[in-house]
């Protein structure tokens, strides 16, 4: 014979699985804020540099301006990190920064054989 026991475990589990996914998606979003507001705080302090300090590291102001225009719950530090990168390729390659890494890599390629170091 089986019987079907409810306990009180099982009545407070069930009543309360609403709430805890309401607070687990209520952490989430607080953790996820507070990240934004840490790569803001980065891109604050990439602000206080001077143009000389900048151009070191490969950003312009207006990278800053444009990383600032991200939208909050993306890291506006990743889009610098692209911007940095496509610099870099294009001057490796010999064009002007105001091209597009895809185009630039392309033309790159085919203007040098692949086997010849980029000088």
């Amino acid at each position: 014979m089986t019987s079907n026991l409810v306990t009180r475990k099982n009545i407070t589990a069930a009543a309360f699985a609403p709430l805890g996914r309401a607070v687990a998606a209520l952490a989430l979003g607080v953790w996820r804020l507070v990240v934004a507001v840490k790569h803001r705080r980065t891109l604050a302090r990439l602000a206080d540099l001077d143009d000389w300090m900048l151009n070191d590291i490969g950003l312009t102001r207006g990278d800053l301006h444009d990383a600032y225009l991200e939208r909050l719950w993306r890291d506006p530090t990743t889009m610098l990190g692209r911007r940095v990168a496509e610099r870099r390729a294009s001057l490796a390659c010999g064009q002007p920064s105001s091209s597009r890494l895809r185009t630039r890599l392309t033309a790159c390629a085919a203007h040098r054989p692949i086997d010849q170091p980029v000088t």
